[in-house]
């Protein structure tokens, strides 16, 4: 079953094993084979479903404005 990009979201149990940085690199140069991707119709992974599946889509759900809130850091650091 194919869910698509806006419904999947990055998980990690890192709190409890060692560290998610080597999976996080890993998985983000994954890229489904065209052989795959034409055998059973899988698309691409794109950089747009990257951004969403490692933050974007757990933002949305959590009522978090992404542009305001980099809006809000940069004016941060001017400050500090």
């Amino acid at each position: 079953m194919f869910v698509g990009p806006d419904r999947l979201l990055w998980g990690t149990e890192s709190f409890l094993a060692a560290a998610a940085q080597p999976w996080v690199d890993l998985f983000a140069g994954v890229q489904i084979p065209e052989e795959l991707q034409d055998k059973y119709g899988y698309p691409p992974i794109t950089e747009e479903a990257r951004r969403k599946m490692f933050g974007l889509n757990q933002a949305r759900l959590l009522g978090i404005d992404v542009a305001e809130k980099i809006a809000q850091l940069r004016r941060d650091r001017a400050v500090a």
